[in-house]
């Protein structure tokens, strides 16, 4: 946006953004779209229902790897 003096930014996902990439863009003027708005938009403007993306993942769950000591080689 610098490079070309641009006073605000539209950056569009089919999936989601995380937490870090919503506060960057609050910060920076930057208008983000994932991809339930896209989709809203696209049935909106050109009357056409689509899947975008993918779904956020899920909370992580603690790994079940109760692996200890160093790790072998690379084969």
């Amino acid at each position: 946006m610098a490079d070309h003096n641009a006073t605000t930014g539209v950056l569009v996902t089919t999936s989601w953004f995380g937490r870090a990439s919503e506060q960057f863009a609050q910060r920076n003027r930057i208008t983000l779209i994932n991809g339930a708005e896209l989709k809203h938009l696209i049935k909106k403007h050109l009357n056409i229902d689509v899947i975008p993306g993918t779904t956020p993942p899920r909370q992580a769950k603690p790994s079940s790897n109760r692996q200890s000591g160093r790790p072998g080689p690379v084969v």
